[in-house]
């Protein structure tokens, strides 16, 4: 890998193309032209995790997308989650979408402004053949610019009598600004392009969760904990984080 920035306690590499900067207020990422041009950061493990970013206008052109790698007792590196945010065409609207390959058979939703709860879905997940992509809310740009502030992770181990793993369930979140709607009102997200109509919500939380279960208890060299989060920016000119918050204590286990 190429050098490291340290910040926050945590590694940080470029990807791709990307250039990092620590300055005053924090670790500039710029030179994002392409989709793989960003940020990894190794989290060490963290159940946990946050950063705030200088808030991420989500414009033409632009994708922001996150990819959650997690790594098991065996040194194994695979994938467990990764979302995107984009414009559609038109310029109208920008969609959430989600690899559904990487989520579980429910895929629940859930959208906050100022803590309080505006709404909560539970869908499922088809995992078409078709496309990995699907799309979970779309956000109005023309009733209100969307921008990004805040992106988490957080990983909950459940444990059966015998100290085995019998569900994981992984909730990645941001905060911002913007108005959001549902990417459906159906119990099953879809690959194709929602239509906007019905409740529409100014949010500033998003959370996504899934969880996975192991009812006879999950082999414990495959237990496995999120040690890379990418962040991509293509389309952006850069992007700053201020701030960085992990905690690798099991505050789960019973």
């Amino acid at each position: 890998m190429p050098d490291h920035i340290e910040y926050r306690g945590l590694k940080h590499y470029p990807s791709g193309n990307a250039v990092l900067q620590k300055n005053d207020t924090g670790l500039n990422i710029s030179r994002l032209g392409k989709s793989h041009d960003g940020i990894l950061i190794d989290t060490d493990g963290a159940l946990t995790w946050d950063i705030s970013l200088y808030p991420v206008p989500i414009e033409s052109n632009t994708v922001l997308g996150a990819t959650f790698n997690q790594k098991d007792r065996l040194k194994r590196i695979k994938t467990v989650a990764q979302w995107a945010i984009m414009q559609c065409p038109e310029g109208s609207h920008a969609y959430l979408v989600l690899n559904s390959k990487l989520e579980g058979q429910q895929i629940h939703l859930k959208a906050k402004k100022e803590r309080r709860e505006l709404f909560s879905n539970a869908y499922a997940n088809p995992r078409t053949p078709s496309s990995n992509w699907l799309i979970a809310a779309a956000f109005n740009l023309r009733a209100m610019p969307l921008t990004i502030s805040n992106i988490d992770y957080e990983t909950r181990f459940d444990y059966n009598k015998h100290g085995l793993v019998t569900g994981i369930t992984i909730t990645k979140s941001f905060c911002g600004k913007g108005i959001v709607s549902p990417g459906t009102d159906s119990s099953q997200l879809s690959a194709a392009r929602p239509v906007v109509k019905g409740a529409c919500y100014e949010v500033d939380q998003l959370h996504i969760t899934s969880t996975f279960s192991y009812p006879q208890g999950l082999a414990p060299e495959l237990k496995g904990t999120i040690t890379q989060v990418i962040l991509t920016g293509q389309g952006l000119d850069d992007f700053s984080i201020i701030d960085e918050r992990h905690s690798k204590a099991d505050n789960f286990m019973s």
